[in-house]
């Protein structure tokens, strides 16, 4: 409130510690800050009574962390992001195991896609790069942990998402494994290497709908599917579909399927 002069909540998402020559430029435009998360701190611009992402956090120390948990702070860590700008590999076992929020981005802008797979698996593999080469103390990111990362890590921005956990709201993808061709070679985790072609059904709460304005239908309307519209790379057969699909209208176009992903 003290920067838009205003007592309303307003949440907030931005940078922190992404790397060594911004947590340097921050100095000099905040000297009395003791370190860059505190910049924000002190213009009310870093969690406590609303909600406040901060991407990256690569370089975060521990009086950075403590004050993360403190107030709240929500971090999106982008592993493909980091390693494109050289940015680092932030320390996310160490996030995970003092209790701070992390969920799994993308981060479109410094990175090459917005699958959310293929980000689960840059995530392992910056962890291990980061375990091996710099610090042995913090081990690398399990296949578990990257997917929690990927659903119920984020998702706890959105509410009760990520999961099917009883209380949970429905917020999944519908995934065809018979065009997996990795299905075949290696059964168990098969069912994570698909694509958006793969996706045939999104399933969502209308509730998220305000965060993607241009999703198509949620459930809770049943709009009538074009007849001319061709069918996409991985579509159900109508004998395989889920049962009572049109009754919570599920989304159609597997092009909005990642965007979805990020929000679990």
């Amino acid at each position: 409130k003290e920067v838009l002069g205003t007592d309303d909540p307003t949440e907030v998402q931005s940078h922190l510690s992404e790397n060594l020559g911004e947590i340097e430029w921050v100095k000099e435009l905040c000297p009395r800050s003791k370190f860059y998360g505190d910049a924000y701190d002190q213009f009310g611009m870093f969690g406590g009574t609303y909600s406040c992402i901060m991407a990256h956090c690569v370089h975060s120390n521990d009086a950075e962390q403590e004050l993360m948990l403190r107030r709240g702070v929500y971090i999106a860590h982008s592993p493909e992001s980091n390693m494109n700008l050289a940015s680092g590999v932030a320390p996310v076992n160490q996030f995970i195991d003092r209790g701070l929020h992390v969920g799994l981005a993308t981060d479109i802008a410094g990175g090459s896609h917005e699958s959310m797979l293929r980000a689960m698996m840059h995530a392992i593999q910056a962890s291990k790069l980061r375990w091996r080469l710099l610090d042995q103390s913090v081990k690398p990111l399990s296949f578990e942990r990257a997917f929690y990362l990927a659903t119920m890590g984020g998702g706890q921005f959105f509410g009760k998402v990520g999961s099917f956990l009883d209380g949970s709201e429905l917020d999944a993808v519908v995934l065809d494994d018979e065009v997996l061709s990795i299905r075949s070679r290696f059964p168990p985790h098969g069912r994570w290497s698909g694509e958006r072609r793969d996706v045939p059904d999104i399933l969502l709460p209308t509730r998220l709908r305000q965060f993607i304005p241009d999703c198509g239908q949620c459930f809770g309307s049943t709009p009538p599917r074009p007849a001319n519209r061709p069918a996409a790379r991985g579509t159900l057969p109508a004998d395989r579909r889920p049962r009572k699909t049109e009754e919570i209208s599920a989304w159609k176009s597997p092009r909005f399927h990642n965007r979805i992903l990020r929000l679990y």
